[in-house]
């Protein structure tokens, strides 16, 4: 699936799609509310999880802890959020949740937020559009390649309610031009040519260090082999522009645990920025 792909009411995924690179990121539930099933946990398609840590790392520096708290989403699951909405709001379900097959969850490229608060990082899934969390995301979710899909006063383009909690990954030059002129997806692509014109190439020089993990494990398989501080310090000088982005500690054993989980293709995928290519230089011809 392209990452621009528009997803709404009128442009709808198959009944048996399924993206192919899903990644477990959380153990947190990953619910659409009160309708909750123990064995679902939050997912992403691992080509947006750089982008993902590199936001929360950068909103964790600032004191704000944000999470996936729903992520990927069955067709079949969204059915049953999908009549149940119908069963107890009539028509109203319409501008607040999304029939099956309408649903950016579906895609594995969208994620409502929640947040972790205080000292002791409760789980709190209440977001509302004068959180300070909303505030920075709101400013800053776009050069990370994100977008608030329902905002306020586009309703009547969306089709939905706002929703300050629901983003989707559009890839940054794409997010960047819609941030720019103040516009939503559908508008977007209801006006390409007079739009595209502000869309750049620049690539945010960016590298998660489950990114950096990802490389080390698809080509050595082990975290022993190497010296990853040697590694990052090569990797820094080749681009000076880089910047490693730790992961957040609290949610480092899950990745670790989806990171260990994934197939060998994918942790390819996940290794972005051509980082595969550098290590395989690296560990085979530059040593």
């Amino acid at each position: 699936m392209k990452l621009d792909s528009l997803i709404n009411k009128a442009n709808h995924l198959n009944k048996s799609y399924i993206p192919e690179d899903l990644f477990t990121i959380d153990q947190n539930e990953n619910n659409f509310h009160k309708y909750k099933d123990v064995n679902l946990k939050p997912a992403v398609s691992i080509e947006i999880l750089p982008y993902f840590l590199a936001m929360q790392y950068f909103a964790h520096k600032e004191g704000y802890h944000i999470i996936i708290d729903s992520g990927y989403r069955s067709y079949q699951y969204q059915q049953i959020i999908w009549d149940k909405f119908k069963e107890e709001v009539g028509e109203e379900a319409l501008s607040l949740v999304a029939p099956p097959g309408a649903s950016e969850h579906q895609t594995g490229l969208a994620f409502d937020i929640a947040y972790l608060k205080g000292v002791s990082l409760t789980y709190d899934d209440k977001v509302e559009e004068t959180d300070a969390e909303v505030a920075w995301l709101r400013e800053n979710a776009h050069l990370f390649g994100f977008i608030l899909r329902y905002p306020l006063g586009k309703e009547h383009i969306t089709g939905y309610k706002h929703e300050p909690w629901h983003y989707r990954f559009i890839g940054v030059p794409l997010a960047t031009c819609l941030k720019k002129n103040g516009i939503t997806l559908e508008e977007y692509y209801l006006d390409i040519e007079r739009y595209k014109k502000d869309l750049s190439n620049e690539i945010p020089f960016f590298i998660t260090e489950l990114a950096m993990m990802a490389a080390i494990y698809y080509v050595r398989n082990s975290f022993q082999e190497l010296n990853v501080e040697e590694l990052l310090d090569k990797y820094q000088r080749l681009f000076p522009g880089a910047q490693i982005i730790p992961i957040i500690p609290i949610h480092k054993e899950s990745l670790l645990k989806g990171l260990q989980a994934l197939p060998k293709e994918n942790l390819k995928k996940l290794a972005s920025y051509e980082l595969i290519a550098f290590v395989e230089n690296y560990l085979y011809l530059g040593r």
